[in-house]
């Protein structure tokens, strides 16, 4: 059987998998990497000990984060990246968005399993999305299709939303950071004042949140109707079946799904209210790296379709 050596670059982290055609993950590997360069990515994966356990390797696949849809490598970056990687491992090697690569992960073998026309919303220290419609995933013109993190959710304007979006200004895990930082500076942060500075970080706000604290649950339960505008516009504008929310920020799911699904359906059409569903992703990163190798799987397909 063949297997897939897909990849998610989160951070300075490599999550390296090996995937059989059925969707089996099975092997993994974490490797610390300096996505600076090219070069420094390639030598990382060609150096990762699930080389040696592939039986037979029928393509590799990386998904990058973005920065407001745009990517974390440019195009000349990439190009290098694919050529040097194909140069030294001889297979196919793809390249794609973690968000458009999770919705592929989703609809393979996750939450909206076997449907055709599905959204994805991710929600980490960016934010990010992807929408299936009629089984065809919607890129654009210039690969910027569902720039969620530059929805307007608000009519607040300063450099931030300027700078990254409306969305991921205001309702990423990094906004949550921020506003909670602004708290505290400001005099009214509750229990969260008593946190390090250099601790303050999504987990530490849950946990205030978690215990009572009203300024952190204030915070969570502001970025969950935030989040709920957005999916309410991801339904309102493509009908799918099924919404999903991914990412870090699910982890702390119980102090803000409620208010994004109130919202979301308070702001939908009539019809669209009694029909749409909104879900948590149980992959949750590992759809990213099923997704890539559905990806991988179903290039490899439609080569043996062309050579046909």
């Amino acid at each position: 059987m063949s297997s897939f050596l897909v990849g998610h670059i989160d951070g300075k982290n490599l999550n390296a998998a090996l995937v059989d055609n059925a969707g089996k993950i099975v092997a993994r590997q974490c490797l610390t990497c300096d996505i600076s360069s090219a070069a420094n990515v390639a030598d990382k994966i060609t150096q990762t000990r699930l080389l040696a356990k592939a039986r037979h390797l029928a393509g590799l696949a990386l998904a990058y984060p973005g920065k407001g849809e745009i990517a974390s490598f440019d195009g000349p970056t990439q190009k290098s990246l694919t050529r040097r990687l194909e140069r030294k491992l001889a297979i196919p090697v793809l390249l794609e968005c973690e968000s458009r690569a999770a919705i592929l992960g989703e609809t393979w073998l996750g939450t909206a399993r076997g449907k055709r026309d599905v959204a994805l919303l991710r929600v980490a220290a960016d934010v990010s999305g992807a929408v299936i419609s009629n089984g065809q995933l919607l890129r654009g013109l210039h690969g910027l299709a569902l720039n969620v993190a530059w929805m307007a959710v608000s009519e607040a304007d300063g450099d931030e939303i300027r700078r990254y979006g409306g969305l991921q200004a205001l309702a990423s895990a990094s906004a949550l950071v921020h506003a909670a930082r602004n708290a505290v500076e400001a005099g009214f942060g509750g229990s969260l004042a008593l946190i390090p500075p250099d601790k303050l970080d999504l987990d530490a706000i849950a946990k205030a949140a978690r215990q009572r604290d009203p300024i952190a649950r204030q915070l969570f339960q502001r970025v969950g109707r935030l989040l709920g505008l957005a999916v309410a516009n991801l339904i309102n504008l493509f009908d799918p079946e099924v919404v999903i929310v991914s990412g870090a920020f699910i982890a702390a799911s119980d102090l803000f799904f409620d208010d994004l699904k109130v919202t979301a359906l308070g702001r939908c059409h009539p019809l669209l209210k009694a029909k749409a569903r909104i879900r948590m992703s149980k992959l949750n990163n590992d759809a990213i790296l099923l997704g890539l190798a559905r990806l991988l799987l179903d290039n490899q397909g439609a080569g043996k379709r062309h050579r046909a």
